[in-house]
């Protein structure tokens, strides 16, 4: 498994930007479909078992995490770069009130 995990990754890093993230889309269903199938209880008649639970942390800490995290650092800084600049003297205007 671990080199099927090493192939994955030295083939995802040759890419270009724009080529990996077409990998990434076109892998984007299998990806989903791999972890809802994971988390599928043995017996659906028993509560989920504590192996499961763990597994769902784990996923959720080294993944889903990491890529949430990702994604906002993303958009904060497309948000930064957006906002107008003010002058150092230049206040916040209020609606409603009147400009001197």
């Amino acid at each position: 498994m671990r080199d099927l995990v090493a192939e994955l990754d030295q083939a995802l890093d040759a890419l270009r930007v724009a080529d990996r993230r077409a990998a990434l889309r076109a892998l984007m269903p299998s990806v989903v479909r791999w972890y809802q199938d994971s988390l599928e209880p043995g017996d659906p008649a028993r509560p989920a078992d504590v192996d499961l639970l763990l597994w769902v942390e784990e996923l959720s800490a080294g993944l889903i995490g990491p890529l949430c995290a990702a994604a906002q650092d993303v958009r904060l800084a497309a948000t930064q770069v957006r906002q107008p600049r003010r002058m150092a003297g230049q206040r916040h205007t209020r609606a409603g009130s009147r400009q001197p």
